[in-house]
């Protein structure tokens, strides 16, 4: 009887044990609940606030910027712009530390990375890497269409360039093409310059055609690209990698392979 009268104490204080347990968890779930919904109404009307600056344009997502008072505005591409709602302006530009870091730009690419969202020239790369014989076609074309320069008959790779001829990054690129033996496909900005230089130099009849022609062809499968941008494709028309701007180091790796 004793030990049984144990067992039966023993199981009543467990019981309240748990019993306060579980109304100490309820009551912190509940204040927790509250304090959420509470963080979640400010949120809604700093939101509206912000939204109701730029009542046409869609905003995805606000967070507090750098600066009192100024909220960074997010769009479905990821790129943002700063509201200031109490003063009801619209802040274009961006951000940088006094070390030259651009803080604008430093939160973009984290806000994309979070939410998968890729550029227009990101998507347009991803489809051109895809193996598959409309986009060995479509190289096939831009070879056929572009301006070729060449210095080498070596063919390991096809570099298809875009440029400029008043570009400053696009004059530095070819100081150093003219340093390393290279073969490239030419597509220049459609520009009175270009004009000048198609004639002139590349002795074609009707250079604003022609340059109408090479900018419809690129951008029917690029979107969203600056100049330089190179386009580096295999003997079998495979799209292996791109270019963005003067980056030397990549432009020695591909040619260091045709030596």
């Amino acid at each position: 009887m004793m030990v049984y009268t144990k067992v039966i104490y023993g199981q009543k204080e467990w019981d309240i044990n748990m019993k306060n347990t579980i109304l100490k968890t309820t009551i912190v779930a509940l204040l927790s609940a509250n304090s959420l919904n509470a963080l979640s109404l400010i949120e809604q009307k700093e939101f509206d606030l912000v939204q109701s600056i730029i009542p046409n344009t869609k905003i995805q997502k606000i967070k507090h910027s750098p600066l009192d008072g100024v909220y960074e505005a997010y769009f479905k591409d990821g790129n943002l712009m700063y509201i200031a709602p109490s003063k009801r302006l619209i802040i274009m530009g961006e951000i940088y530390t006094n070390t030259g870091i651009s803080l604008t730009q430093k939160n973009i690419q984290i806000y994309k990375k979070n939410n998968d969202i890729k550029t227009p020239l990101e998507q347009s790369i991803e489809s051109l890497k895809i193996k598959s014989d409309e986009n060995k076609k479509y190289f096939q074309e831009l070879v056929k269409n572009g301006i070729k320069v060449s210095s080498t008959k070596k063919d390991k790779y096809t570099f298809i360039l875009i440029k400029s001829p008043t570009c400053p990054h696009c004059i530095e690129l070819d100081k150093y093409l003219k340093t390393i033996p290279n073969t490239t496909y030419r597509y220049y900005a459609p520009v009175p310059q270009s004009e000048k230089l198609y004639s002139e130099k590349y002795k074609i009849k009707k250079p604003k055609e022609k340059l109408e022609k090479q900018m419809k062809l690129i951008s029917k499968r690029l979107k969203g690209f600056g100049v330089p941008f190179a386009l580096i494709v295999d003997k079998d028309f495979n799209l292996v990698d791109t270019i963005q701007g003067f980056n030397k180091e990549k432009w020695n790796r591909y040619l260091e392979s045709e030596k």
